[in-house]
């Protein structure tokens, strides 16, 4: 952040040859310290002076996205490469503004980021300019990714290949983290864990070792990839080291967007494993509390989810149920449901405080047709996991509805399919409801030693 400040206090010169790039500096190094008000203040300031539209709420930015995604599919990936030399300064000010503000946003208002990101890659490609086609190509496979479906896995697949094969052909160490960071990311989304550590380690020491200013890279590779995959393939040895180095490391430099997004995304996991639900409610609110409050962003979202995991660990299924439905709009809102993992999540989530406020008298019978919709829509998504979810999820309303024999079916069907993902925690959980709904004292047993 004291990057940040020097930029400002320099593009607040009129005098100052370089007053615009500095300001476009300012603006990125604000958005990735975490510094969301500050950062987007100059941000906008940035684009009016060259040229470059601003959009003022999520559905203009994802109308935007959308049009220029199909222009992109029409157009391809090719180009006629040019010495970046020989690109004008004014194109090279604008792909960069673009950059920056994508790259603040992306871990924060995804579309928005989005949005700003597909520009970048267009003007690259225009320009011809290796490099920035390179570090486009990479992110824009990473938000495929997060889009999800089948077009948007494979379309990430082929622009991580793609930039991959750029970063080798310029022998560019800063493009080829990128293209590691965008694969692990895919591989995360599709459940794949050990190849999304091994690419994530990959990006990190590429990052570290061969570039400059890359803390907001390594934080969101920890934050958004590394830490979740520990959560979800049940390392919690390794979680617990990784984020007292992150805490160590990133508390040193004052990084407000990766101590955040940690605190609200990875670490109530471990405080929950820990049997301590009330310090991880309170931790990551302490943590959004000291983020913007202009905007809904994706931290304000998990800290939304671990106030419900924390009600749904005590036992109070209204209340867990009371956040997700009053959370609800927000996150559509703000177009995060568009996010598959996030919707993974939330559907998961809810379908879950319905079922335990139903079943404990907090809600009549008749709301369980809320679970059985996020039951369907997990079954949608497409991927293994997600059904793995609505197999787990459609036990607990089987069970709700009295239908024991169907829940026992279901709960042995679902230890198999995350034992089979690898997710022993989900395994462990999933036999405990077994074993309490078959009278299984081995399956029960077995489940609480897993934990």
């Amino acid at each position: 952040v004291e990057a940040a400040k020097a930029y400002a206090d320099a593009g607040a010169d009129p005098l100052f040859a370089a007053r615009l790039h500095a300001l476009q500096r300012a603006a990125g190094q604000f958005l990735r310290s975490g510094y969301m008000d500050e950062g987007l203040a100059i941000a906008k300031q940035v684009l009016g002076e060259v040229g470059l539209k601003w959009h003022e709420n999520s559905t203009s930015a994802l109308i935007s996205l959308l049009i220029r995604r199909t222009w992109l599919r029409l157009r391809g990936l090719t180009f006629t490469e040019k010495n970046p030399a020989v690109i004008p300064q004014a194109q090279r000010i604008k792909m960069d503004a673009l950059w920056s503000l994508g790259h603040g946003l992306g871990g924060v208002d995804t579309v928005r980021g989005a949005e700003f990101h597909i520009r970048h890659l267009h003007l690259a490609l225009q320009a011809g300019d290796p490099y920035r086609i390179g570090r486009g190509l990479a992110w824009e496979s990473i938000l495929n990714a997060a889009e999800g479906g089948v077009g948007g896995r494979r379309r990430g697949r082929t622009q991580a290949a793609a930039g991959h094969a750029l970063a080798k052909r310029l022998n560019n160490d800063h493009a080829a983290a990128w293209s590691w960071a965008a694969e692990g990311y895919n591989n995360w989304c599709d459940g794949r864990w050990n190849d999304a550590l091994a690419c994530s380690e990959k990006a990190a020491k590429g990052y570290r070792e061969e570039c400059l200013d890359i803390t907001w890279e390594i934080g969101s590779v920890y934050a958004w990839c590394w830490g979740p995959v520990l959560c979800y393939s049940g390392r919690l040895t390794e979680l617990r080291q990784l984020i007292t180095q992150v805490e160590r490391e990133f508390g040193q430099l004052g990084d407000l967007y990766t101590l955040v997004t940690l605190r609200t995304v990875v670490t109530p996991w471990l405080t929950l494993a820990d049997g301590e639900p009330e310090r991880a409610r309170q931790e990551s609110a302490d943590a959004v509390a000291k983020w913007s409050k202009k905007h809904w962003h994706l931290q304000h979202l998990f800290d939304r989810m671990t106030d419900a995991r924390v009600a749904l660990y005590q036992g109070d299924g209204a209340r867990a149920a009371d956040l997700m439905e009053s959370g609800w709009p927000r996150f559509t809102a703000t177009m995060q449901n568009l996010l598959q993992t996030k919707r993974m999540f939330m559907h998961g989530l809810r379908g879950q405080a319905v079922i335990m406020a139903v079943m404990q008298g907090k809600r009549p019978v008749s709301s369980l047709k809320i679970a059985d919709a996020d039951a369907k829509r997990l079954r949608k998504e497409g991927t293994a996991w997600a059904t793995s979810y609505a197999i787990h999820l459609s036990a607990a309303l089987n069970l709700a509805r009295g239908n024991t024999n169907a829940a026992i079916v279901d709960y042995r069907t679902s230890v198999a399919a995350f034992d089979a993902l690898n997710m022993p925690l989900h395994a462990a959980a999933a036999r405990i409801r077994l074993g309490q709904a078959a009278n299984d004292d081995a399956e029960l047993h077995a489940g609480i030693a897993a934990l």
